[in-house]
């Protein structure tokens, strides 16, 4: 059992993603919390997001905006 450091609540080591960086192998951050976080991440920055996302190869030309194509 660990205590996760971002909802403060006691849960199962498995609710816990794998980290190299810490003494007990475990992220701080159970995989809930990180989910979420990530989810308000890319609401907080959604056109970046999309600008990321919609980058692609096509036929040897980036293209950065598929909406602008059509």
């Amino acid at each position: 059992m660990k205590a996760c450091t971002k909802c403060n609540y006691i849960k199962e080591f498995i609710c816990f993603n794998k980290s190299i960086k810490h003494k007990d192998g475990l992220s701080y951050y159970c995989k809930e919390c990180i989910k979420i976080d990530k989810k308000e991440k890319y609401n907080e920055n959604l056109e970046e997001s999309r600008k990321y996302t919609n980058k692609s190869y096509k036929d040897g030309i980036i293209i950065l905006d598929i909406e602008k194509m059509y």
